[in-house]
């Protein structure tokens, strides 16, 4: 996520377990598609715990791993929520 001041910090989701487990992020070449688990970054939002600034999708240890990230484009990306109503 980024904060207020346009820094990336790390989600709290991926902050729990300090494992990739967890969190997902994997690439499934069947449907071509990213998975990631941001239950409690987005109940965090709706809870009002954080102002949203942005996300940023970045791999880890990008900064000393040449490892990245290429995405189609802006207008191919969505986010499918699936929830519990209470």
């Amino acid at each position: 996520m980024v904060n207020e001041d346009g820094i990336s910090k790390m989600i709290t989701d991926l902050e729990i377990t300090q494992t990739y487990t967890y969190f997902g992020g994997y690439y499934n070449e069947e449907d071509k598609t990213y998975k990631f688990n941001i239950s409690k970054y987005i109940q965090d939002l709706i809870d009002g715990n954080y102002k949203t600034y942005g996300l940023r999708l970045m791999t880890i240890g990008s900064a000393i791993l040449p490892q990245r990230v290429v995405l189609k484009g802006a207008n191919n990306i969505k986010l499918n929520l699936t929830y519990t109503k209470l």
